[in-house]
């Protein structure tokens, strides 16, 4: 049935997804002013105007939630709507399960649908039937056009060509002739700001106060943001800054067509520094006031968390602030006790004669261990390659378990000879010459004393109960990782 000469009340819903914007797919408001002629040509009554800007409809979008559709069923529920138009099948849905759906509630209520100036009944066997074909060949365009989609961007990762956005310190490049991207290239403004981050978190500096001096200059992040210590930690591990093409996750082994902004060792540095998203939060000035916050650990058997500050209840008479550990809830231990101890600890040390020549050394020794965060950073890559391998068929599930765990093992094993050593500039100034470190040591922000005692020593805090033994040394384990 084409059309109807009885009055009808009618919705009418328009719909354009993100990738279709821009292109030559008919716009929204077109849609709308096409169904909108329609209607009063036929002497129809529009009720109500239902839109969507920008949301896909295919499961390859992800089957969004639409404000406007969500409208269209309540009207259709609603008993007030006699018909549902909308300009093609397509910008309902592609979807069977939805479109199933759909038309279930279209026959409850008894409302029809129009699509194409047609007006379909779909209680009526043909009209049903057409109203499905248009979803089949919906479905059929759309993974025509996924299938392209996908050769394209396989085409795209064998030959080492970027995807997505572009990163922080890096530009588009375009063709004058075309006005196309071309490819990508260091950003004479941003990609210096890039390498200063990066030795700045290598000197241990603080993610917090350099996302905070970043925005104090106006600088934004790739996306247009404000900076924070989180989203600078998690750049600095992002592989293409070395290089590296990323799909699914896995870093491939092509040769890629951008340049490098940072050497591999830095890169593997930065990873191992901040393996974990919520570490760098930890080690920021601006939640914390105490030395051990995410940096002393629980000296628990088989525990490895890191401590946080509790305060007693106040019902309890001594409510002393005290470390606990964030995983298995021991510890216990009064915080000012213990960071006065660490503080005596850090003074006596660095007071000796010899620190500043003991240190140097140490800073020289870093030399000594890059043959190793080269060989993990080549094994990590030679783990990707198998992992890739495995995804061609061109190595069985078994062997690439097998190689990939004797690989695994290795990596492990080096990783403690990788492990970065780089000196904070702050330890640096306490000594040089003539400094007093009685004096020096307690003036410090409290951020950078917690860089110095975590690049310094690892201390450990032994559990007792909520009423246990007095507070003594004996309860905190320091270990040196330097031979200051």
């Amino acid at each position: 049935m084409t059309t109807s000469t009885v009055p009808l009340r009618v919705i009418i819903y328009g719909r354009v997804s993100k990738a279709e914007k821009g292109k030559r797919a008919k716009s929204v408001d077109d849609q709308l002013a096409e169904l909108r002629t329609w209607a009063l040509d036929q002497g129809w009554t529009v009720v109500g105007e239902r839109r969507d800007d920008g949301v896909s409809v295919s499961s390859y979008g992800g089957l969004k939630v639409r404000d406007g559709w969500e409208q269209v069923k309540v009207d259709i529920a609603s008993g007030e709507v006699d018909a549902v138009l909308v300009w093609e099948t397509s910008r309902a849905s592609r979807d069977w399960m939805v479109s199933g759906e759909f038309a279930n509630e279209l026959i409850r209520h008894r409302v029809r649908l129009g699509i194409d100036e047609r007006l379909l009944d779909l209680t009526r066997a043909e009209d049903k039937k057409a109203y499905f074909d248009g979803v089949t060949n919906a479905q059929y365009e759309a993974d025509k056009i996924s299938a392209r989609t996908k050769r394209g961007l396989k085409t795209s990762r064998a030959a080492g060509r970027p995807h997505g956005t572009v990163a922080f310190g890096y530009r588009r490049i375009i063709d004058p002739e075309t006005g196309k991207t071309v490819g990508r290239g260091e950003d004479p403004v941003t990609a210096p700001i890039f390498r200063a981050i990066v030795a700045d978190l290598l000197n241990r500096r603080p993610a917090e106060a350099i996302a905070r001096e970043l925005n104090e200059r106006g600088i934004r992040t790739a996306a247009g943001n404000t900076w924070t210590g989180g989203n600078v930690s998690r750049m600095v591990k992002r592989p293409v800054y070395v290089g590296k093409r990323v799909h699914a996750g896995v870093a491939l082994d092509v040769e890629t067509t951008w340049p490098a902004l940072i050497s591999l060792a830095d890169h593997q540095a930065l990873v191992e520094m901040y393996g974990s998203d919520a570490r760098d939060h930890w080690r920021t000035s601006k939640v914390v006031n105490s030395l051990g916050t995410g940096v002393f650990h629980c000296g628990a058997q088989g525990c490895d968390g890191t401590v946080r500050i509790v305060t007693p209840p106040k019902t309890r008479r001594d409510r002393t602030k005290r470390y606990q550990c964030r995983r298995c809830y021991k510890g216990w231990l009064p915080q000012p006790a213990v960071d006065e101890l660490i503080d005596d600890l850090m003074i006596a040390r660095l007071s000796r004669p010899d620190v500043a020549e003991i240190l140097a050394a140490d800073a020289e020794a870093d030399a000594d261990v890059q043959a190793a965060k080269d060989e993990v950073a080549r094994l990590k890559l030679y783990v990707d390659e198998l992992r890739e391998s495995a995804h061609r068929g061109d190595l069985s599930v078994a062997d690439y378990a097998s190689m990939a765990k004797r690989a695994n093992a290795d990596i492990e094993r080096l990783a403690k000879a990788a492990r970065p050593r780089h000196l904070p500039p702050a330890l640096a100034d306490l000594v040089e010459p003539g400094v007093d470190i009685r004096t020096a040591w307690p003036a410090l922000p409290i951020a950078d004393r917690r860089v110095i005692v975590d690049s310094l020593i690892s201390v450990e805090l032994e559990p007792r109960g909520r009423g246990g033994h007095e507070f003594g040394p004996d309860d905190v384990t320091v270990a040196w990782k330097t031979t200051a």
